[in-house]
């Protein structure tokens, strides 16, 4: 597992960089009209920016990201998102939302009706992992899952050596039952029998074909 780009480490490749410190972003909801700019630029000017993710920080996973990804076997967690975890930032759970974004960045000269345009020259992934969360009853597939009534289910994706995919856990005990959503949302799960794969797709009736194939 590759290492994190911790705040400051690594690719910075503009020369204004703005880290996703706890005093940096707004946790649950949008900037408005009253939020002070993190960042004063002129027009043109490139800007780094960090990101964070909220999987692993919320309240239902612990608010501990260190002992949550602890658990999949991370042994570097993102220094920002342990800050933000154990700081007084306010998040009331369950009432906002769960995303993590910057604060404001201010261009001189703009003025209040002007549009603003931002081009992403690149992107950059900071740490070799994710997580794919189902929380609520909303999202993807409310009303199925979680399964059981569970409040929240997150599963927990490494990423491949060459940086291109996500490894999904795909295993039995992960497969959901075949439905009316089947062959429309999710694609195909796998047994991790070595060097075969037992493959099942859902069919839009409800039924399942099942197949093996070399893997």
């Amino acid at each position: 597992m590759r290492p994190a780009l911790q705040p400051g480490s690594g690719p910075v490749a503009a020369a204004t960089y703005l880290p996703s410190t706890p005093d940096n972003v707004l946790w649950g909801r949008l900037p408005c009209a009253t939020d002070e700019p993190a960042l004063t630029v002129e027009p043109g000017t490139a800007v780094t920016l960090d990101t964070v993710s909220h999987e692993g920080i919320l309240e239902d996973q612990g608010r501990d990201p260190a002992t949550f990804f602890g658990r999949h076997g991370v042994t570097e967690v993102l220094d920002d998102a342990v800050a933000l975890a154990a700081s007084a930032h306010p998040h009331r759970f369950g009432v906002d939302g769960p995303h993590v974004v910057s604060r404001p960045v201010a261009v001189h000269g703009a003025r209040v009706g002007d549009l603003l345009a931002m081009t992403v020259l690149d992107t950059t992934p900071r740490v070799p992992y994710g997580v794919i969360s189902n929380r609520h009853g909303k999202g993807a597939l409310a009303g199925e899952h979680p399964l059981g009534g569970a409040p929240v289910f997150s599963a927990f994706a490494a990423v491949s050596d060459d940086g291109g995919h996500g490894l999904l856990p795909l295993t039995p005990a992960h497969r959901p039952p075949c439905g009316s959503r089947c062959g429309r949302s999710w694609g195909s799960w796998a047994s991790p029998s070595p060097g075969r794969c037992d493959r099942t797709r859902c069919r839009r009736d409800g039924t399942a074909a099942t197949w093996t194939s070399r893997c």
